[in-house]
This record gives structure tokens, sequence and C-alpha cells, in this order.
């Protein structure tokens, strides 16, 4: 528009924005500790030059990020307080505060582990290895005929018991007595055996943590071309903005407009809109 803004113009609205934005955050932090499944990843950050991390919690109508110098146990307790749901991840060691009977492991990190093992193995882990990579298949076809519907969950169920047993045997025969280095993965792997099925039990669950990936894309592109941010008060308006852009995505909204919506509120002290609408919650 042909208006020279300085710099420090821009850093006293984003925090002004940030204000108006507080009420849609702090739904979403509510939404994510009450939601029956969440599906949580972290990628790398950059807050003031230092080391930082982009968290993702995602559930069926809310996505909530944070930023922080950790990548730790410390954000899962502090963001996730009093959560009582079931949470999709890989297997980054942080994850393990939740208990792991309430996690679902992300197959499509699973699926290259198993390749691994394939490319890495001797011919003694063979047999063992191509169970693991066959059956992966396998799942993933099974589950997408129940997606498609093409099968029940129960015939998944009935499809799934005999496969789970196989592949918990091999695993467990890896772990035992497989090269050094296939062991040490599959050990750590049938440790977690019980957090492996927990899509085949509970409807509201994936057997990958696709959808946290997905939505992690778009903060993935800004670091891309910000390099991250320059401080504490930036990083929370990046946190803000994208809860409420890719919730509204998430939700069909119009992004900007909802933005807008909160924005207004907060000039006009008028009562802030819903990030979670009585349709949205009830989807």
């Amino acid at each position: 528009l042909g208006i020279s803004i300085a710099d420090g113009t821009v850093c006293k609205v984003e925090q002004r924005a940030l204000q108006a934005l507080a009420p849609a955050v702090e739904e979403a932090r509510r939404a994510v500790r009450s939601a029956s499944t969440v599906h949580a990843d972290e990628t790398g950050w950059r807050e003031d030059k230092m080391r930082a991390w982009m968290w993702i919690f995602v559930t069926r109508v809310v996505t909530l990020f944070v930023i922080a110098r950790s990548r730790g146990r410390k954000v899962l307790e502090q963001t996730l307080e009093g959560f009582q749901g079931k949470l999709a991840s890989d297997r980054w060691s942080p994850y393990t505060w939740v208990d792991i009977a309430r996690r679902q492991l992300c197959w499509s990190h699973l699926a290259r582990d198993f390749q691994w093992m394939l490319d890495h193995g001797t011919a003694h882990d063979l047999p063992h290895v191509e169970l693991l990579v066959d059956g992966t298949a396998q799942l993933f076809r099974w589950w997408h005929k129940l997606r498609d519907g093409e099968i029940t969950r129960r015939g998944l169920r009935r499809c799934m018991t005999p496969l789970r047993e196989r592949m918990e045997e091999a695993l467990a025969a890896l772990a035992e007595d497989g090269s050094p280095k296939v062991a040490g993965k599959a050990d750590e792997i049938f440790k977690l055996r019980q957090g492996l099925w927990t899509f085949v039990e509970h409807e509201d669950i994936d057997p990958t943590n696709n959808l946290a990936e997905r939505q992690l894309r778009h903060a993935v592109i800004w670091r891309k071309c910000s390099y991250g941010t320059d401080s504490p008060a930036g990083s929370r308006f990046v946190e803000a903005v994208l809860t409420v852009v890719m919730t509204a995505r998430q939700q069909g909204r119009n992004a900007l407009e909802l933005l807008s919506q909160y924005v207004y509120a907060d000039f006009h002290k008028l009562t802030p809109p819903r990030l979670v609408t009585d349709s949205c919650a009830q989807a």
C-alpha cells in the first residue's frame, strides 16, 4: 500500500494480535488436554539464534503449537497436564510420559525401521525381518479395507490377531538372537509392543501419526522462510497464529476471517469467537 512501517511497529502489532488470540490459544490447550486422542510430533526451530523445537498437538478438531527450548518430557507434562486420552506419536523417549497402554506408535516410522533392518541385517536376520516387512504391508492393506468400508472393526481384529502374534514373535527372536544393530532396534520396539496395536481396538485413533505430520508442514515452511524467531515474544506470536490458522483449516473455516474476528473483538472489548464451535465438537 506504499506505507512505510518501522520494524518496531510490526513487533507491536504482532503483540497486540497475540493479546487478541490469547483466548483461542487457551481454548485450544483445554481442548487438547481433554481430548480422547492426541497426535503429537516435534521439529527443529530457532529462537534468538539458539536451538529450539516446535511441538504440535492435534485432535480431530484442534491443532495446538508450542515452541520450547526443550525437546524433553517437561514440555509434554506442561502442555498435556491432566491428559487421560490416547497419544499417537513416534518412539521419541519423552513420549513415555504417557503409559504405553494409552499410546499408538506410528506404523509409518516402524515400516522405515523394518526396512532399515532389512538393509543392514545379516542372512541370519532375514527370515524374521522379512516377516516384519511383509506383515506391515498386510497391516496397511487391512487398515485401508477398514477405512474404505470393505471390512468391519470386528473383521480387522480377527485378521490382526494371528499377524500380531507372528510379528511379536519375530521381534522377540531378533531381540534375542539378531545381529547387534538389528537386535538393539528390535528389542526397543518389542519392549513397546503394547503400543503397536491400540488402533485395532479403538476407532478414534489411526495406526500412523500422519495427521500431526500434515499439520506441521505449514510451520516447517514458515521456519524455512523466516529462519525461526528472534525472541520468546516472537515465538508466542507464531504459536498463536499457527494454532488459529491450522485449526481453522482443519475445521473448514476461513482462517483470515477467524483471525480478524479475534482482533476485532479485542479492539472493541467484545466476547471473542469460539475456536471450537458446537458443530465441530459434535463432529
